[in-house]
């Protein structure tokens, strides 16, 4: 059985070229969460406490 044909907007109608898409607000870079920098920090903390030696490498 073929697969019926997506709907086409109708000839003639445009978006709004002002507007935002909601689809396009979603591709935003990601980063770190507030826990990972957290966690991150107390790890150097404590390599820079039990190894003075290694905490500038």
């Amino acid at each position: 059985m073929a697969k019926k044909p997506a709907p086409q907007a109708p000839l003639g109608r445009w978006r709004n070229a002002l507007h935002d898409h909601p689809l396009l607000k979603k591709g935003a870079a990601h980063g770190k969460s507030h826990k990972a920098r957290r966690r991150n920090d107390k790890v150097k903390q404590r390599r820079e406490w039990d190894y003075p030696s290694r905490a500038a490498a």
